[in-house]
């Protein structure tokens, strides 16, 4: 997971500001179920295609561009198909994150364009966020409010926008990657393993199951390549197939490698930017010789 930060909040897609929109939120309100939104408002190409733009940090979607889920950072091709999800549920929220009692969700949320992120089938199912959303303090969790004015039909966001105090006030255990850097609350190991740093990274990797083996798995396979062409250099160096030239060059481009891995386009970027900055330990410690031509190789490249 990284910081998304493409997404202008007040840039709204227009199929979010046409008036059946606004009718949509005014019946959700007055029967207070997030159930009864027409999905195809949310659902619509424009506001799709911006949020996957917006994964890859662009303005807008171009062919040949793979969208990323926001929160584990997998192409659409490994994971089935993303999805438009709410970060504060519409409908309900988990009773096990209200003190065990029922909560009929953010429903006047739903169509709220601050509300909108874009997560695969499996951060975003039941079996992982859900209907999860656990503030510090579920005693802390803001009251319904109603957004719509009427007349004329319009719609007062002032209070329904995620990164202003009404919602932020609410202190949210899950990190929403569009207006915080994750990076102070997530970690590896050398392995790709992943890990929360404090009780808010240690509830977004839980509930998002982050920690799932098909995504270490694939953190793994974007190290694993580069370490295995890094043995195959020594073991040229070591049988005289190059010599100390031939290695420092085969060394320089391999390094090069796990610099490119840092691209906010690549998967699992995140991984890629502790790898850089634990090179020793996710790359030198798992080569058994030439340990001081490849640091040297990384600086020179670096």
């Amino acid at each position: 997971m990284i910081q998304i930060s493409r997404k202008n909040y007040d840039d709204i897609p227009e199929p979010l500001t046409r008036p059946g929109t606004f009718r949509q939120i005014e019946r959700a309100i007055v029967n207070m179920d997030g159930e009864k939104y027409n999905t195809t408002y949310y659902k619509d190409e424009i506001v799709v295609n911006k949020l996957k733009a917006f994964s890859v940090h662009k303005d807008d979607l171009n062919e040949g561009d793979r969208p990323k889920c926001y929160y584990c950072e997998s192409y659409v091709d490994h994971v089935a198909v993303l999805q438009v999800e709410h970060f504060r549920p519409k409908a309900k929220v988990d009773n096990i994150d209200n003190n065990g009692l029922p909560h009929s969700g953010y429903y006047w949320l739903g169509l709220e364009w601050s509300n909108l992120l874009l997560s695969c089938p499996n951060c975003n199912g039941k079996k992982a966020k859900g209907n999860r959303f656990p503030l510090v303090d579920s005693n802390n969790r803001t009251s319904a409010i109603n957004p719509i004015r009427n007349p004329p039909l319009s719609y007062d966001r002032t209070y329904c926008i995620a990164n202003q105090p009404t919602l932020l006030n609410e202190e949210p255990l899950l990190i929403n990657p569009e207006y915080e850097d994750p990076t102070p609350h997530l970690t590896f190991d050398e392995f790709g393993q992943i890990y929360g740093i404090g009780e808010k990274g240690e509830t977004t990797v839980d509930i998002l199951k982050l920690y799932r083996d098909p995504l270490l798995a694939a953190r793994q396979a974007k190290l694993n390549s580069i370490i295995e062409e890094i043995n195959l250099a020594c073991v040229a160096r070591q049988i005289n197939r190059i010599d100390d030239s031939g290695l420092k060059v085969w060394f320089e481009k391999e390094c090069t490698k796990v610099l490119e891995l840092d691209n906010v386009k690549n998967e699992y970027c995140l991984w890629s930017r502790y790898i850089i900055a634990n090179f020793e330990s996710c790359v030198v410690s798992k080569i058994h010789m030439y340990k001081d031509e490849l640091r040297l190789a990384f600086l020179q490249v670096g």
